[in-house]
């Protein structure tokens, strides 16, 4: 009787053993799985078996990505996730070309950079990309699950359904003008305080300076488009040829009546007679459409005397040119209002897919996770190792180490973009007016809105698109540089027939009647509406 009783105590043991074994096996940690996460909220998980993770990126090398990744894994992915990440870069020259074909041969790839410019529908719609369901969320990306603003799974949602991880946050985009100061006080213009003082900066140039053009236009002007959009209060949606004309208004969400297509709208007719007007007037050359020198490279060799673009990137081309001993440069935001709140940029821009063909799906799940609410890691992986490539401030903020070069802050790792990203801190050799444009960037509510965060399906009408994007291509270039000079207005009334007869209504009837759904959906998760 005695041997039995040892016996069955044993069995017991045994068969407690196996059944602790399943568990883990569905995700319940294993007493005996050999590996304890170091992390509490991720101890819940068999995570006994190491695992190597492919993860894909888009663009350059860091030339230090390697150590970054190697302190990653050592401090990070192996204690937490007994996982080794290994990370892919696709260059901008050719990922066009390999991104499809990565997902789509034999390549080892579990996570992948997609965004709304990154194949994310294309690619969402093929199957390439595994789908997110509420219930694998849930599971396998806890902190996710929690800190992820909910309106952002809105801007990723295919047909009603999940193929990616959004970041958790977007600075607003802001663009700003720089112009030679030099050349201003050279002929005693006033500084800029709106349209018409840029246009007098513009047209003065034109007259009286050789060998500099006013702006350097290269092919098209789209710059220019935004610039004299923000300046007439147009409020964009997050499919850019839709509008809603706010005039002079006090700044509201726009209802889905209001909403047209941009290319029809009055603003564009007279940014496009505009565009002529500056065209004839010498603003920039008149083989435009043949020059292939982008403004931002004639700016910044003092070939053009101005520049409209992303400020921070504005900042850095002028400062280099001052340094260059080309002339001197000020910077402008005559675009915007400085007291209106910021729309929420859409969080699709940057984002997180697993492979479809993945074979660590759930520890690949895991892995984003971790990055993206981790601060020392995500720290590391946007900054690269402190003290090296960049120095914490106390206010949040960083300024470059003395390898910076070798790891740029946030050279790839948008995805991981979060209301806790760290900014970099205010050189105190800026321009005092520099210093006023990110001073007033700052100070401005940002808000969730119904425009800035709805994404349009064009699946509905794609046969449509098809030609009025094919006529987009065909004129607007044309009308950018001002190409049609007296013929302006002959040629939006025949740029409008066209795209009456390709399906123009439909598309636009389709858009709005998703946009007033998506209102729905928006409030039915808890949005607030801002009038």
């Amino acid at each position: 009787m005695k041997m039995k009783a040892i016996f069955v105590v044993v069995l017991l043991i045994v068969l407690s053993i196996v059944s602790c074994q399943k568990s883990g096996n569905d995700g319940v940690a294993s007493s005996i799985s050999g590996f304890t996460s170091s992390d509490p909220i991720y101890m819940v998980y068999d995570l006994s078996k190491p695992v190597t993770i492919y993860l894909y990126m888009l663009g350059d090398i860091p030339a230090d990505l390697n150590d970054v990744i190697t302190e990653a894994n050592e401090k990070y992915f192996k204690p937490i996730l007994n996982t080794t990440v290994e990370m892919q870069f696709l260059a901008w020259s050719d990922y066009e070309i390999k991104y499809p074909l990565i997902l789509a041969g034999g390549d080892e790839v579990d996570i992948i950079y997609t965004s709304s410019w990154a194949f994310y529908d294309q690619e969402s719609i093929k199957g390439s990309f595994l789908e997110l369901t509420d219930d694998f969320i849930a599971k396998w990306m806890p902190v996710t699950e929690k800190e992820q603003p909910v309106a952002s799974w809105l801007n990723v949602k295919i047909d009603g359904k999940i193929y990616c991880v959004p970041k958790m946050h977007q600075n607003p985009t802001v663009k700003a003008w720089a112009i030679r100061r030099d050349l201003r006080e050279k002929y005693g213009l006033p500084r800029l305080t709106d349209w018409d003082s840029l246009e007098n900066y513009l047209v003065t140039i034109a007259k009286k300076e050789s060998g500099i053009r006013a702006y350097a236009a290269a092919g098209e002007n789209s710059e220019l488009q935004d610039s004299y959009l923000g300046y007439k209060r147009i409020l964009g949606t997050n499919y850019p040829v839709f509008f809603a004309w706010q005039g002079d208004e006090v700044w509201r969400e726009p209802v889905p009546e209001e909403l047209t297509f941009r290319y029809v709208t009055e603003w564009y007719t007279d940014f496009a007679l505009k565009m002529a007007e500056f065209a004839s007037k010498g603003v920039w050359s008149k083989n435009v459409m043949n020059n292939t020198i982008p403004t931002r490279d004639a700016f910044l060799l003092g070939s053009s005397a101005s520049l409209f673009w992303m400020a921070d990137v504005t900042f850095a081309l002028g400062k280099t040119l001052e340094d260059s001993g080309l002339g001197t440069v000020e910077y402008y935001n005559i675009t915007t209002d400085p007291d209106a709140p910021f729309g929420r940029p859409p969080l699709n821009g940057d984002c997180w897919a697993i492979a479809a063909s993945s074979k660590n799906r759930e520890r690949s799940a895991l892995v984003i996770d971790l990055m993206k609410n981790n601060a020392s890691l995500r720290n590391l992986l946007q900054g690269g190792i402190e003290g090296r490539h960049y120095m914490a401030q106390d206010n949040d903020r960083f300024t470059p180490g003395p390898e910076a070069e070798d790891y740029p802050f946030n050279c790839w790792a948008w995805a991981l973009n979060h209301p806790e990203t760290l900014k970099a801190a205010i050189d105190p050799g800026m321009h005092d007016d520099q210093k006023a444009i990110i001073a007033n960037i700052e100070s401005r509510d940002m808000i969730d809105t119904y425009v800035s965060l709805f994404r349009f399906d064009i699946v509905p009408v794609a046969t449509e698109w098809a030609v009025i994007s094919s006529l987009i291509e065909e004129y607007t270039a044309s009308f950018e540089c001002g190409i049609f000079g007296d013929q302006t207005k002959t040629k939006l009334e025949e740029f409008h027939a066209k795209l009456e007869a390709a399906g123009l209504d439909k598309l636009t009837d389709e858009f709005r009647g998703q946009y007033a759904a998506y209102i729905e959906s928006y409030q039915d998760i808890g949005g607030e509406r801002h009038d």
